[in-house]
């Protein structure tokens, strides 16, 4: 709810709302203080997204969603990427929750097999890639559905 409710106080879309839940779904289960000691890079993750120990340290992004969350904001260029992508293909075209999860694996995750293109994203069936869509499409209806608690 939390999340929800922060991104769409800065204007994001239902779907590009459902794609950043959606990935965050994949990384931590929601679990602001969950650690993977050692991520494929060999270095410790951490929190809502799994920050790596080379982009940011716990006592950056703290242990809350809500210091998590504005971290990721502040954090700026990677999250950045992301909403310009996202309202530059929004003009042209309706991006679904699951388009908006790639984009969101692409420029902020950059997990293991979330580069390359979002077919291929889609092909791939693990935990980095056609789940994160999967859950991204499970949020956005949610968000449509009458008694949910994610109701939009």
């Amino acid at each position: 709810q939390k999340v929800k409710d922060y991104f769409k106080a800065k204007g994001l879309s239902k779907q590009a709302v459902a794609g950043i839940m959606g990935n965050i779904q994949a990384e931590s289960g929601f679990n602001p203080e969950k650690l993977n000691p050692k991520d494929s890079n060999g270095l410790q993750s951490y929190g809502l997204i799994q920050w790596n120990a080379n982009t940011a340290s716990k006592s950056d992004v703290g242990t809350t969603v809500e210091s998590q969350l504005a971290y990721l904001v502040v954090f700026g260029g990677r999250y950045k990427n992301y909403l310009n992508e996202i309202i530059k293909i929004s003009k042209t075209r309706i991006v679904d929750a699951a388009e908006a999860a790639y984009w969101f694996a692409y420029y902020v995750e950059i997990c293991g097999g979330c580069t390359g293109t979002y077919s291929e994203f889609l092909k791939k069936n693990n935990n980095n890639t056609k789940v994160r869509s999967e859950y991204a499409n499970n949020f956005n209806k949610r968000f449509n559905t009458d008694g949910d608690l994610l109701k939009w």
